[in-house]
């Protein structure tokens, strides 16, 4: 009899999501993952493979239909997704961040995201990561459990040699694909596999498993140097900037140099954002943490840039650069259908994760379409979310005991900002450019700030406050808005 692959304490672990998403190329990984998860009876009931068609190999429907036919015969539910992607540089890296979007749209905060790397993999992976001269966050590898923006991610067979999976498999007459393209090495991890991963292990047998001990090493120290960046900020009274676009830049100045360059890697890595080359890390630093305080420095790289404005950083994401040029687009292409199509589509995962989280809104209904009415969006299928794409904007509307009432036969509009406006807020009206002043909005950031009105009237600044015209302590019918961008 072989030996099981995943301990008791894995199956319980996993046992407590609701849906188990498993990355399913067809391979002997994936393959040998998913029998062995589909022989729990606890956890049958969650599983759903998913199949990514990266269109690559001219085998890929051949691929595909040896994936149906598997989950079929263990009574797994399959979902199949082709996926383009541009291959004029790095195929490996587009490809893998096309798969990755496809699991991510499919999961929601209860939901585990299940893939088959295996030793081999994770001591590849370090080696990689060690050529481009990474540091520890790099070197840590993969871990074998771990939090996304919407649920869980697990790797259970990092401990696992890819030997013992083909033993599991032989065993188990399991077959499966042997993609072709496994053995081009102008693949950078081909080649390691092909070429050098054989010679080391000539040398050390023991090679392949103390590589990876290696990043056991590094997921500890990377655990730790988390924990001080928290201490830092907590000391500093900071600690909340961790996790959102802005941090402030006083308390980081008392701290060392180094451990100023362990924030921002904190900070960095909660918001999703990789981080940049060693020189440009270097340069948030020296030309923005240490810019004269009258200066306005800016550090990009990729598709993100960092700020400073007075005494915060702000981290800035360039696809959100140009709204107003992107509500013009729109504005063109409103009341077409395919502009309502775009939206559906584009929207289609979105609304697995969010209206989940609304009192409001039932998961049975569609998005609200886009509709524009002299400037302003009509936000016509109100309280369903309203999604623009193009411009990351996914405001929801949500009950609640103190907020806005709309009052009867009100229309429900979004705007962004004009010049002009006034709202009415304390008591008094001001204009909306001194509001922003106050309240230390980034001149940048200003126009990106849906603004909602009933009818005519400017009811809400989203995410910074409600007007006086509208807002009720007390009320069971009150609504807040919040605007969760992509």
């Amino acid at each position: 009899m072989i030996k099981p692959l995943l301990s008791t304490e894995w199956f319980s672990r996993l046992s407590h999501f609701n849906k188990l998403i498993i990355g399913f190329s067809g391979g002997l990984d994936s393959t040998v993952l998913l029998h062995v998860l589909a022989s729990h009876p606890a956890l049958l009931a969650k599983l759903i493979a998913v199949h990514v068609n990266h269109g690559i190999s001219e085998h890929a429907p051949c691929w595909q239909l040896h994936c149906q036919q598997f989950c079929q015969n263990l009574g797994i539910p399959l979902i199949t997704q082709s996926v383009q992607f541009d291959r004029s540089a790095n195929v490996e890296e587009g490809a893998r961040i096309a798969r990755y979007a496809v699991f991510s749209s499919l999961l929601a905060e209860d939901d585990c995201l299940i893939l088959g790397h295996h030793l081999n993999d994770q001591a590849e992976t370090v080696l990689l990561q060690l050529f481009r001269g990474s540091g520890v966050d790099g070197l840590a590898a993969m871990p074998d459990f771990g939090q996304l923006e919407l649920g869980k991610i697990a790797r259970p067979f990092l401990t696992h040699s890819r030997e013992q999976l083909e033993h599991y498999a032989a065993f188990h007459q399991l077959s499966w694909i042997e993609d072709e393209s496994n053995e081009d090495t102008s693949y950078s991890r081909n080649y390691l596999r092909q070429q050098i991963m054989p010679l080391l292990q000539r040398k050390w047998p023991g090679v392949v498993g103390n590589i990876a001990r290696t990043a056991l090493h590094c997921q500890q120290a990377k655990r730790n140097l988390d924990m001080l960046a928290t201490q830092d900020m907590t000391l500093q009274e900071n600690l909340e900037k961790l996790t959102s676009n802005s941090l402030l830049i006083t308390p980081l100045k008392a701290l060392g140099r180094d451990r100023i360059a362990n924030v921002l890697r904190v900070w960095l890595k909660n918001n999703q954002i990789q981080l940049p080359s060693t020189v440009t890390f270097w340069r948030l630093i020296d030309e923005v943490i240490f810019a004269s305080p009258d200066a306005t420095p800016v550090v990009s790289w990729g598709e993100v840039t960092v700020r400073r404005y007075q005494k915060h950083l702000y981290l800035d994401k360039k696809n959100a650069n140009n709204l107003s040029s992107c509500i013009r687009t729109l504005s063109k292409r409103a009341a077409t259908q395919e502009m309502r199509e775009d939206s559906k589509r584009s929207t289609e995962a979105y609304m697995k994760k969010s209206l989940e989280d609304s009192s409001a809104v039932s998961t049975k209904q569609a998005c609200s379409t886009i509709e524009f009415r002299k400037g302003f969006i009509e936000w016509s299928a109100f309280p369903l979310p309203l999604v623009i794409p193009d411009a990351s904007i996914n405001l929801l509307a949500k009950k609640a005991k103190q907020g806005l009432v709309i009052p009867t036969d009100t229309k429900v509009f979004v705007r962004f900002r004009q010049g002009g406006e006034e709202f009415s807020l304390h008591g008094q009206t001001k204009r909306l450019k001194k509001l922003f002043q106050e309240w230390g909005v980034p001149p940048w950031l200003r126009e990106r700030i849906p603004l909602i009105y009933f009818n005519d009237k400017l009811a809400a600044v989203v995410g910074y406050a409600m007007s006086d015209l509208f807002f009720i302590k007390e009320c069971s019918e009150a609504w807040i808005f919040v605007n969760c961008s992509f």
